[in-house]
């Protein structure tokens, strides 16, 4: 698993179907993959439950329950708080803005030195979102975040850290930066302060505060709060850099994408409707997520037993699901290691497949941001090309990537950019 967590699951898929059991991380898993298992999922209606999973993170940041480890009718009322403001309806007029904090991040790139593209793309998706959330540039705490966020990961989801290193010093240093953040962004949206602004997310969760504090209580308001800078951290930032590398190895694809995005901005900024109209763009973005899936798996609690696969599963067992599997099966995806956005036309439409493509999960927990950032990763990738002639440093360089969920470049990549005029 360690070493390959597609292919162990794939081989395991074609000897033992798409339901079997494994043992890892001291815990024993029943394993649910294949097109099969995505379709059950899909349908659930109150087998599987998320809250023990997030149990622990909470404990430890003294939080009860937030959206990620809600299940059934409470979630859905958090899922419909949190909607508008992650989903594309957010960059409605704004794209603008988008835009301008990745030119001022990209000024600020120097043109005799290579770029750690991840770290780059950090930064500007973790200011975009900050600003389009939380009406707050958090540029300052971002090491901190980094440290904060992928630490939290590696103790409670991938296991790689035991879990007495969130009292080490470095740790408690960066939990104390996220709490002066968070208390900064709450000071900020106290009402006298937001009288004339249109309020965001931040004004509703403390008009929730509010009005139920029960269901948003002070203690959870720190997790809440930097959600705006988690989902973006790992995910948008990791596609686009995905995604920069796979054109700076396929000039071909990235002359068409630079086209694309010269034809966007020629009468300025572009609209939301106007990126939505990307095609070349897009279908780079959706073979990137097929090819890069960053949460290949995730686990669930059986709440109530089921039937699946000619097996019964028992309440209370852990379930392992394998969402992106068949994204590596070539019987749905022919050459499957190969890059090729062609597998999104209408004459092919392999995604298209039921149960085949997940690649931001599938159920009642598929990931609520999804359409934001399409639209996000399209935006700053037509940016980037319109605006920078990007290569590669070195030019043989080859792609390192972390295993550890959630799946990520290495900081090792790099680019090197010109100014276009």
């Amino acid at each position: 698993m360690v070493r390959g967590l597609h292919a162990f699951f794939i081989q395991q898929y074609r000897a033992l179907g798409p339901i079997f059991r494994i043992r890892a991380f001291n815990r024993r898993f029943t394993v649910l993959v294949g097109p099969e298992a995505n379709r059950f999922v899909a349908r659930d209606t109150g087998h599987l439950r998320t809250y023990e999973s997030w149990l622990p993170l909470n404990s430890d940041l003294g939080a009860t329950h937030l959206l990620v480890g809600m299940d059934g009718s409470e979630h859905i009322r958090m899922r419909r708080m949190h909607i508008d403001h992650y989903s594309r309806k957010l960059l409605d007029d704004r794209t603008d803005e988008a835009v301008r904090i990745m030119r001022d991040e990209m000024a600020a790139w120097p043109s005799d030195q290579a770029i750690p593209v991840q770290y780059a793309f950090q930064r500007i998706v973790t200011t975009q979102l900050g600003q389009l959330i939380t009406s707050t540039d958090a540029r300052e705490y971002l090491d901190d975040f980094i440290f904060f966020f992928q630490t939290l990961l590696k103790v409670h989801f991938s296991r790689h850290l035991p879990r007495w290193v969130i009292h080490l010093p470095r740790f408690r240093r960066a939990h104390k930066r996220m709490e002066e953040l968070t208390r900064k962004i709450l000071a900020d949206h106290a009402p006298e302060r937001r009288h004339t602004r249109p309020p965001d997310f931040i004004d509703e969760v403390l008009e929730l505060n509010r009005t139920d504090p029960y269901f948003m209580p002070e203690t959870n308001l720190l997790l809440t709060v930097l959600e705006a800078f988690m989902v973006g951290l790992d995910t948008v930032s990791s596609l686009c850099t995905f995604i920069s590398y796979e054109l700076l190895k396929q000039p071909e694809l990235l002359a068409r994408v630079t086209a694309e995005a010269d034809a966007l901005f020629e009468q300025g900024t572009p609209n939301l409707n106007d990126v939505r109209q990307l095609d070349v763009t897009h279908r780079v973005a959706l073979e990137t997520l097929r090819r890069y899936p960053l949460s290949p798996a995730t686990v669930r609690t059986v709440a109530n037993s089921f039937e699946f696969g000619g097996y019964h599963v028992p309440a209370g067992e852990q379930v392992l699901i394998g969402f992106a599997v068949p994204h590596l099966m070539e019987e749905y995806f022919p050459e499957p290691h190969r890059f090729d956005i062609d597998r999104y036309t209408p004459e092919r439409a392999e995604h298209r497949q039921a149960g085949v493509y997940a690649p931001f999960g599938v159920g009642a927990h598929q990931c609520l941001g999804r359409s934001l950032a399409e639209v996000l990763i399209a935006l700053n990738i037509a940016t980037l090309v319109r605006d920078t002639t990007i290569t590669l440093d070195p030019p043989d360089y080859t792609l390192k990537i972390s295993r550890l969920p959630p799946v990520r470049p290495d900081r090792s990549f790099k680019f090197r950019v010109v100014r276009r005029s």
